[in-house]
C-alpha cells in the first residue's frame, strides 16, 4: 500500500449548486476534480467527484463518489466518502471525511482527511 498526497487545496471545485445562492451556503450538489501523487514517487493520478451536501446552520454533512486513475500504475480507484465540517466566515468551509472503496488491482481500501475549501464565489470553490 503507497503513501500518497492529495493537492486538492489547489484543485477549482466548480458547485451544481443554484446560482442564487450566496457565498455562505454549501448545500447542493458540487463537482471537482483533483490530483494526487505519490510521496517518493514519480507517480500521479486525476479524480474526478461528485457529491451533495447538506447544511444545518454552520453544520455542513454530506457524501461523495470519487474516482481516480493512476496511469503510470496502470489502476484505478473508486470511494464512496462521508463529510462533515463547518461553515466558518462565510466563504470557508472545513471538514474530516472518511470513506471506503475499491482498487481495480483488486484491494479494498479506505480514506480518512481533513481539508478546507474557499469560495471565490457562490459557484466556484478553491
Amino acid at each position: 500500500m503507497n503513501t500518497f498526497t492529495r493537492i486538492s487545496a489547489a484543485a477549482l471545485i466548480a458547485t451544481l449548486a443554484p446560482l442564487a445562492a450566496s457565498a455562505q451556503s454549501w448545500e447542493g450538489f458540487y463537482g471537482g476534480a483533483s490530483l494526487a501523487h505519490f510521496m517518493g514517487t514519480t507517480d500521479n493520478g486525476a479524480s474526478l467527484r461528485l457529491g451533495y451536501n447538506l447544511q444545518n446552520a454552520n453544520l455542513v454533512y454530506g457524501g461523495e463518489i470519487e474516482y481516480t486513475n493512476y496511469p503510470t500504475r496502470t489502476y484505478s480507484t473508486t470511494f464512496v466518502t462521508g463529510r462533515i465540517g463547518t461553515a466558518m466566515n462565510g466563504n470557508v468551509l472545513a471538514y474530516f471525511s472518511a470513506g471506503a472503496g475499491v482498487s481495480s488491482n483488486p484491494t479494498n481500501i479506505w480514506k480518512v482527511g481533513i481539508g478546507a475549501e474557499y469560495a471565490l464565489t457562490d459557484n466556484l470553490f478553491l
